[in-house]
């Protein structure tokens, strides 16, 4: 069992998620005049960037392990989607970001099939943007789309 769950980054200048899914997964960017990579997928990490690359050139880590907090799992799991057509290009988005529509797909099994971290994460936010609470939250004011 791999212990790695995510390998990825975020260019919040671009607001673009950069995910190696599978090993040998090379995923090359470019942030301003400096050309980096992310490899490995969730069997290893390689990188052009320092690892931990946190804040290094603007780019956040995304990477998450087992040893991340639950609540950093639920705030930074990413979730690839070609839209509501299954059309688009595909574009990486957090679960947190998902609409109560697109977590319901997930959970139904009437999309891809999750693993279980996924569908956990996917169940959590479901029933936090379904919540009485959540409708009137400042922090839903500030950090969904309604």
């Amino acid at each position: 069992m791999s212990e790695i769950i995510q390998n990825a980054v975020y260019v919040p200048s671009q607001r673009t998620y950069y995910v190696s899914s599978h090993r040998h997964d090379f995923i090359a960017f470019t942030v301003g005049d400096k050309n980096h990579f992310i490899d490995g997928g969730t069997d290893y990490f390689r990188s052009s960037l320092p690892l931990p690359y946190t804040k290094f050139d603007g780019i956040v880590d995304y990477s998450l392990t087992p040893s991340n907090t639950l609540q950093e799992i639920r705030e930074k799991l990413l979730w690839g989607t070609y839209g509501k057509s299954g059309k688009g290009p595909l574009r990486w988005k957090p679960f947190r970001n998902l609409s109560v529509e697109h977590l319901g797909v997930i959970i139904s099994g009437r999309g891809a099939s999750p693993d279980a971290i996924r569908l956990d994460v996917a169940a959590y936010w479901y029933s936090f943007k379904n919540s009485s609470s959540y409708r009137d939250s400042l922090y839903a004011k500030k950090h969904f789309n309604k």
